[in-house]
């Protein structure tokens, strides 16, 4: 069984609120998120402003995680 991990965040009036400063398009917000494996499961509009959520795969945070560990050993054992 697929075990998944969640993000949310939100568009409220031009701003994101993962990112205040960020000056990224929902496109190029999405497609970045895309990248990372992201996949967007539902946008929902409210008074506020857009709502995203988006999912991937467990797997993908532990490869991910696992593949930093490797750089940075083998980073370290140059560095001796």
């Amino acid at each position: 069984m697929t075990k998944w991990e969640y993000l949310t965040f939100a568009r409220i009036a031009g701003s994101w609120s993962d990112d205040k400063f960020d000056g990224r398009t929902p496109q190029k917000k999405l497609s970045d998120y895309g990248t990372d494996s992201w996949e967007l499961v539902s946008v929902l509009y409210d008074s506020s402003g857009y709502h995203f959520y988006l999912k991937r795969p467990l797997a993908v945070r532990k490869k991910a995680m696992a593949d930093k560990t490797n750089v940075a050993t083998k980073s370290s054992k140059k560095a001796k």
